[in-house]
């Protein structure tokens, strides 16, 4: 999948509620729809490091809403709390 098949235009990102992002207080990585949690898996390693255990929490309870597994081996589970 590329990044631009799932660019969100700045419009459609404003009306997001802060709630459809991995980081809400910064309002990054839309997780709004399955392609968008695909996305974030992918990119989660461009994450700083402080707001990674935000976002691997935000991203594991949108994967479970979408029915979407997590590789064993994926850097997100290093963050989980109680994995």
């Amino acid at each position: 999948m590329l990044l631009d098949e799932t660019a969100l235009k700045a419009k459609e990102r404003k009306e997001l509620p802060d709630s459809a992002f991995g980081i809400p207080s910064k309002r990054i990585f839309p997780l709004h729809d399955v392609n968008h949690v695909r996305l974030a898996i992918q990119m989660f390693s461009k994450c700083s490091k402080e707001l990674k255990p935000e976002l691997a929490e935000n991203i594991r309870k949108k994967a479970t809403e979408f029915n979407i597994k997590i590789s064993k081996d994926s850097e997100i589970n290093k963050y989980l709390k109680g994995e």
